[in-house]
Formats: C-alpha cells, structure tokens, sequence
C-alpha cells in the first residue's frame, strides 16, 4: 500500500479511543543532557544541515545515538543492551494523548533510569488506534527515519511534536530538517510498498490482548511474554506508571511477577465455558496437549478425535493454510479452529464463535 499525505494544518480534535492510564504519579522530565563534544561530534556528521540543527535537537541525536539499539527477530523496535535481563514492551499511537502524557511523564525516565545503565531494554510496538490514515502514516514516518539511524530522536520528536499540537502537513519536511535527515530519502521510503511494521505490530498486539494505548508488557529472560502483577494489581491495560516498574524491575525474581497473557484462547464469544478448564494437562499457550509451533497438525487432529468434550471435527483447506474446525460437543455451531500457516504444525488456536467459517 501507499501512504498518503493527510495531515491538515491546525490541531488535531482527539476522541476518548485509547485506554486511560491507570493513576501514576507524575515524574519531572528527566531527558539528559550532553556534553558539548558529544553535541559537536554529531553536528560535524550532519554538516549540511548543521544551520538548522537546534542545541535540543543535537543533543536529543546524540542522546539516542550513544544507546545501543536493535531491532528484534520481526522487525521490532529495541532500544538498550541486547543482553539485558528484561525487555519492557509499549504498545502506542503518537496520535494518542494518554501515550503523549505517558511517554512524556514515565517512558523518558523509564529510559534515563534502567535502559542507559543496562538494566532493561526498551521495546516499542506501533499500535495505531486514533486514525486510520495519521496514525499509521507518522508509524511509517518514524520507521523510515531508521534508514538514516534516527529512528529513536524521529521517536521522541513525533510525540513532542503530537503532545504540543505541532503536527501539520508538513510533518516530514520540519522531522527531517530538524534531525538531519535526508528529506527525498525519507519520502521515497515512506512511498514504498508494504509490509510496514505497524501491520506486524498490530498483529503481535492482538495476539497479546491488546484492545487500547498505552499498554504495557513484559519479558523477563526467555520466559513468554505477559503482564506485571505486583501484589494484586495486574496491569494489563494502560500504562504502568514509573513506581510499579521500579518495584518490578529491582524486585528479587521479576519472573514472580509476570502472569501470562492468553494468547491463543479468545474465549468471550464461546457458546459456554465447557472447554476451558483450570485444570489443563499443560500451560498456556497450551490447551489440551497442543502446543503452538510444536504440534503437527496431523497429531493435534488425533487430540481432538479422542476427545469427548468437541465435536464434528472438520479438516479445512485454503492455500497453503490449512486447519481443523470443530464445535462444542452438543453444539451445532462451529465455535473453534486449529490453524497451521504452511508450517505443518499448529501456529495458532481460536476458541470462539465464528460462524462465517468455510
């Protein structure tokens, strides 16, 4: 797809589309400063746009410059130490007041505090929830600005630029003249074809129950992703503000603190609740003996052929994606599928009602 100019002149009018955050206590902006060498040091690499090129935009370059920062397996966004022990992850639409205010309030110290000492990493998932064409539009932006290593300084100017009602028409031309970027470059990036990680983003997001921005999830080690719980708050929905993530991150065993994320089992819209059970045989992602990425789809059909609890088990066909459907034992409409993506195994399992199934 192609993404067109949309952008008016003047502000945006914001509507209640994305999750409050839940209370946090406000923390003063914390973004460092540099030393002048540091400032010159990326000044002389941007020399044809040096003019421009503020103090606060220099050394907001330099700031991200002197963090290490990756992108993961499916193209995520990593800012810290590849080796850090916790990866903290944020689901966000720029365009999203409580992700400007969460951003600009816990997301900057978050960074100062335990991504620039190397304890947590740092993960941003684009999740555009505000509007259709803006809000992906500035996700391709700011992933464009990665082909000139900017992604993380375009990252903070974009939320700066939202927060302060400074976004207009000319969003690319002020981003790319601001921190140094090549403005063609950056276009003719932004004009490609898909995929752009937003669309992998959003997917991955769905997959872990994300309905709404800010949202907030967590991997200790190599342990699943999930959702903090401190004491018997679990947040898994809006943002966790800077002292829960404090109290997570210095805790003995962060793992302790981590409840997994049901993502495979989309369980609201069953007939009833007769095939999810407290007492499976094995943990989510699990159920009933199949693992996602694990289980041949020929063994999990067998699963499901012994198993007194489903019924009118059905192999399905559709180009390279195969899968089983099946129902509630006693039930006549057809509430669940096992899926294998051209993989021979299963990648994914839906528990739900979905009566438009072929």
């Amino acid at each position: 797809m192609r993404l067109k100019m949309f952008l008016m002149i003047g502000c945006f009018i914001f509507v209640a589309a994305c999750s409050p955050t839940p209370e946090e206590t406000p923390t003063p902006d914390t973004e460092p400063s540099v030393t002048d060498e540091a400032t010159r040091e990326i000044t002389d690499e941007i020399q044809v746009t040096e003019s421009v090129i503020t103090q606060g935009d220099a050394e907001l370059i330099a700031f991200y410059a002197g963090i290490p920062h990756s992108r993961g397996a499916d193209g995520a966004f990593i800012l810290g130490d590849v080796n850090a022990p916790i990866k903290i992850i944020k689901f966000a639409d720029f365009l999203c007041p409580h992700c400007q205010t969460y951003h600009q309030d816990v997301v900057k110290a978050f960074i100062q505090n335990f991504v620039v000492t190397g304890q947590a990493k740092f993960e941003y998932r684009f999740f555009p929830v505000i509007d259709q064409q803006a809000s992906p539009y500035l996700a391709v932006l700011n992933e464009c600005a990665n082909e000139q290593d900017k992604f993380w300084a375009t990252h903070v100017l974009l939320y700066d630029l939202a927060k302060n009602r400074q976004l207009d028409q000319n969003v690319v031309t002020n981003v790319a003249t601001r921190l140094g970027m090549d403005e063609s470059l950056l276009s003719a990036c932004m004009a490609g074809a898909d995929p752009f990680q937003f669309e992998t983003d959003t997917v991955f997001g769905q997959e872990l129950s994300v309905n709404g921005t800010p949202a907030v999830r967590v991997q200790v080690g190599e342990n699943p992703v999930g959702v903090i719980k401190m004491g018997d708050t679990e947040y898994a929905r809006g943002g966790v503000d800077l002292e829960a993530l404090t109290a997570f991150l210095t805790s003995e065993n962060p793992a302790d603190n981590v409840v997994l994320v049901n993502r495979i089992i989309a369980d609201n819209l069953l007939v009833d609740n007769s095939l999810i059970s407290e007492n499976e045989n094995c943990q989510l992602p699990c159920w009933r003996g199949i693992t996602p990425g694990e289980t041949p789809l020929t063994a999990a059909q067998e699963i499901l052929g012994a198993d007194n609890t489903v019924g009118n088990v059905e192999y399905q066909e559709s180009g390279r994606r195969v899968g089983v459907s099946f129902t509630q034992v006693d039930k006549d409409r057809i509430c669940c599928q096992l899926i294998s993506d051209g993989t021979d195994n299963v990648d994914y399992i839906s528990l739900q009602f979905t009566p438009t199934i072929t």
